[in-house]
């Protein structure tokens, strides 16, 4: 998969533009007004052209010979357009989401609306399974496990390998049951903090009596064989054989690996009835049959990997690409949104990558320059900060190198260009890395549901979609 593998950096140095792109992609392409190419990203475009794979003929090694074709085939690949996706009122009903207080206790907008409707689905799948006790993994600073506990008043443990986060986490619990009862009242009349002084009480009573949470935070690294039954009755004990063996495995934006692990977990573990799991960073997953190319000659590959999980792509031993899978958290749809072309410094990025290159004779995997360009006023300016950076010898920057290579190279339109073409991509393989989760699990013979639900707003968080499943009731 070399175009969705292929990194901006190199663009120019390994000439990506002739060597990925077909001819007459780029020729549409390059047709494109700056404004048409900017609205590249968003599908369901009246100007795409209906576009039947079964009539596609083709040679393999590139299927699609007009824009129109390749960006209505992508489209189709995308979860919503492949019908995978389970309606979230199969879960909980309308009424019961627009009829709840949204308690805005310190958290971002972003934060807000995914914990908030974090919360109400894990919620109700507790409640159809008749379950109080829910072990939130990769819980970071305890948003979702404050939220469950203070007002679904469900019983939450929340681990993370961090030792810092759960630090944190315990200061926001208590912060919280500390001013939740206020924050309550706030949410539900709004008006009555507008326009009004904060008043004091009296001294010596306290404005309200704090929350108490049912949310324990504890530092621990989950594995495979992480015995969950034993940390969540150290903290919650059971009062009775009925209520053991049933409770929720949550996490919220769970990292690279840890959203793999958490459906190895939830399928290997008898003791778990509920799953409910959202992922991200699917650049950090580690690949079966890929090894990571950030890992020095004689380090061993890591034992633990995310992908793939069920039998039919681990028969394939399919791969999928460290740059492919950082383009896979992308949001094509903030992209389509704003409706904007690339910012310059990705061309002026691709345009350093040669002249460094020509300076020292060959190309280093580890020339990294960060954020700098947001600094800098211009392509000489961004030159001159990146050359002192990375310790170059100044001697071999002139003065006019900055004109004389970007006359050399003009190429910023192809550039913009590439970059959202390969963007068209990046819902697919987000897709795949979904499905292969889902279907991990549709194959085990304990789990009686899976679903795909799409929980969040994708502009507001591009990670938006849920992996719901429930196990067989035991007899």
């Amino acid at each position: 998969m070399p175009l969705i593998n292929a990194h901006n950096t190199d663009f120019i140095t390994r000439d990506h533009w002739e060597c990925l792109v077909h001819p007459s992609i780029q020729e549409e392409l390059l047709n494109l007004t700056d404004d048409q190419l900017a609205r590249l990203p968003a599908f369901n475009s009246e100007e795409i052209l209906y576009y039947n794979p079964a009539e596609n003929n083709c040679e393999p090694v590139w299927k699609h010979f007009s824009l129109p074709e390749l960006r209505e085939a992508c489209e189709h690949h995308t979860l919503p357009n492949l019908r995978v996706l389970t309606p979230l009122d199969e879960f909980q009903s309308t009424e019961d989401y627009e009829g709840k207080v949204i308690v805005e206790s310190f958290m971002t907008d972003k934060k807000c609306h995914e914990v908030h409707l974090m919360a109400e689905l894990c919620f109700h799948l507790a409640k159809s399974s008749n379950t109080q006790r829910v072990v939130d993994i990769g819980s970071g600073r305890g948003y979702l496990g404050c939220h469950l506990s203070l007002m679904h008043n469900l019983c939450v443990l929340g681990i993370d390998s961090s030792e810092v986060n759960t630090s944190s986490a315990d200061q926001r619990k208590q912060r919280l049951e500390k001013h939740w009862q206020g924050l309550l009242r706030n949410s539900e009349n709004p008006e009555r903090k507008k326009g009004r002084r904060r008043r004091k009480s009296p001294q010596g009573q306290p404005r309200s009596t704090p929350a108490k949470s049912n949310y324990v935070p504890i530092t621990h690294f989950v594995t495979n064989e992480t015995d969950l039954m034993q940390l969540v009755t150290d903290h919650f004990p059971f009062e009775g054989d009925a209520e053991c063996g049933n409770f929720m495995l949550a996490g919220l934006h769970t990292c690279g690996n840890l959203g793999a692990s958490i459906m190895r977990l939830f399928a290997s573990n008898s003791d778990l009835g509920i799953l409910c799991n959202i992922g991200c960073c699917y650049h950090l997953l580690e690949e079966d049959y890929l090894r990571n190319p950030h890992l020095k000659h004689d380090e061993p590959d890591s034992p633990l990997t995310g992908f793939p999980l069920c039998s039919y792509l681990t028969g394939k031993k399919a791969q999928i690409g460290r740059n492919a899978r950082m383009l896979a958290a992308q949001s094509l749809e903030r992209m389509a949104d704003g409706c904007q072309l690339p910012n310059i410094s990705l061309f002026w990025r691709a345009v350093l990558q040669v002249m460094l290159r020509d300076a020292v004779g060959y190309v280093r995997a580890d020339w990294q320059v960060g954020r700098v360009a947001s600094k800098c006023s211009g392509f000489n300016d961004y030159l001159r900060r990146c050359w002192d950076k990375l310790q170059m010898d100044s001697a071999k920057l002139k003065d006019d190198s900055a004109d004389e290579y970007l006359t050399k190279y003009p190429l910023q339109k192809q550039m913009s260009a590439f970059f959202l073409l390969k963007a068209l991509f990046a819902p697919c393989i987000e897709s795949l890395i979904l499905l292969d989760r889902l279907a991990f699990l549709l194959e085990q013979p304990h789990i009686q549901d899976a679903h795909l639900v799409r929980l969040f707003h994708p502009v507001t968080s591009p990670r938006c979609y849920a992996i719901v499943a429930q196990k067989k009731i035991k007899k």
